[in-house]
């Protein structure tokens, strides 16, 4: 291996393992890498980058769409939208930097970064795990068990995640691992993922996201349907088998279920009360619309369509979403990422959005690229119920990884053999 080569495998396992623990080191290591790729330029003025053509269109589509915020800030005169501005370009730089960086990676160091993030969140939900379980423990209110373990005990224990992304994290290191299991050619490590992703299932449901649970049981369900239709079957068995348990066990879990069969639009939470997401979710969805509807070419803006959310809750009396507002200091986007695209930079900005995931939709088909596909579909289930665009955690780990997996070029034929 090359010495450049050598120091661009070593940055990508670096952001594999830091990514999960702290915004602050993935941004220092992000900065380092710009500093490589323009040193790497200015040493080597022959260097040519070679893009496929759906390479370019997405290039071309992702600087489309970062223009269209830029000239949305400008022309609306909200220069708090730069910062936004600044974290969701990370969507088109680093997939482009990780592209100049692993474009000629094999794909066993590809498959070592995903183990080393497999490893990295699994001894952070371990460790957040350990934590909780001691804090229980110690309260002579709270008798250890699973209706204690809710995720409120998780999401500051080790390091403070909102626990929507600290299920992203887990939900994508079970994805990898069960592909890890089935399509990786070193068997060997077989034990090491099993108890991985059986630990991670556990405590995702832990967690308690739902959207999370669903993405990634999709997910695992297409790897185990493009293995076998047997597998699927155990699979879909396995899952209802796993889901009655924590049903059974787990009164955070269980009041999420029920909260989804017995939805109710008029629930008004207040401090004694549990907290309802999907009906929480249902106002912000409802308020997102109206905005749209509103204007519907060029969108509100990127500060704008908080005040407008904000607006809307008070006048149509959403009394859980200004009970939390007021109260808790919540600030609630529209909780979807589609709609906050919407929202935002209007139908020309959300049909440029729509085209760069069909673009990557195509190049995962084309290229039978099953790990880009896999988390194409864990971002679009996510992006239902969250605006997993808006925080940095959602906009580097997505960027991250989509730009990981563009950088393979595996054939179906070389799946097959493996499977």
């Amino acid at each position: 291996m090359k010495e450049k080569e050598f120091l661009a495998f070593g940055y990508l396992i670096c952001l594999a393992v830091v990514i999960p623990w702290s915004n602050a080191l993935t941004n220092l290591l992000l900065a380092g890498g710009v500093l490589f790729i323009i040193q790497n330029i200015i040493t080597n003025k022959r260097t040519r980058i070679k893009l496929r053509a759906i390479q370019k269109m997405l290039l071309v589509f992702g600087l489309a769409f970062l223009s269209l915020i830029l000239i949305k800030v400008l022309i609306s005169t909200d220069y708090s939208g730069l910062a936004y501005l600044a974290r969701i370009s990370t969507v088109v730089y680093l997939p482009a930097m990780l592209y100049l960086m692993a474009g000629k990676i094999p794909e066993t160091q590809n498959r070592k970064v995903l183990q080393l993030f497999i490893h990295s969140v699994f001894v952070l939900s371990v460790g957040t795990l350990a934590i909780a379980v001691v804090k229980t423990l110690t309260r002579a209110s709270s008798p250890l068990s699973m209706v204690n373990l809710a995720y409120r005990e998780f999401s500051g224990s080790l390091v403070h995640h909102e626990p929507v992304y600290f299920s992203i994290f887990v939900g994508a290191s079970i994805v990898f691992g069960c592909w890890l299991l089935l399509f990786d050619p070193d068997k060997r490590k077989n034990y090491i993922y099993y108890f991985e992703v059986l630990f991670l299932f556990i405590f995702l449901f832990l967690l308690g996201s739902g959207t999370a649970i669903l993405a990634t049981i999709v997910c695992v369900g297409i790897i185990c349907a493009i293995k076998s239709r047997k597998l699927l079957i155990y699979s879909i068995l396995s899952f209802g088998a796993l889901f009655i348990l924590n049903y059974s066990l787990n009164k955070s879990f269980q009041f999420k279920v029920d909260d989804v069969l017995n939805f109710n639009t008029s629930f008004d939470y207040q401090g004694n009360s549990s907290y309802e997401g999907l009906a929480i979710r249902y106002g912000t969805w409802k308020c997102s619309i109206d905005g749209i509807k509103e204007n519907l070419w060029t969108g509100i803006g990127i500060s704008h369509s908080q005040e407008y959310l904000d607006t809307c809750y008070r006048e149509k009396g959403y009394q859980s979403l200004t009970y939390l507002m007021e109260n808790k200091g919540t600030v609630f986007n529209s909780h979807n990422v589609y709609l906050d695209v919407f929202l935002k930079f209007g139908l020309i900005g959300f049909l440029i959005f729509l085209v760069l995931l069909v673009l990557l939709v195509m190049t995962a088909i084309k290229k039978w690229n099953i790990l880009l596909l896999l988390m194409l579909v864990f971002f679009m289930i996510m992006g239902a119920t969250e605006s997993i665009l808006v925080r940095e955690k959602g906009i580097i780990f997505f960027s991250f990884f989509f730009g990981l997996f563009l950088c393979l070029n595996p054939s179906k034929q070389r799946m097959d053999d493996q499977g």
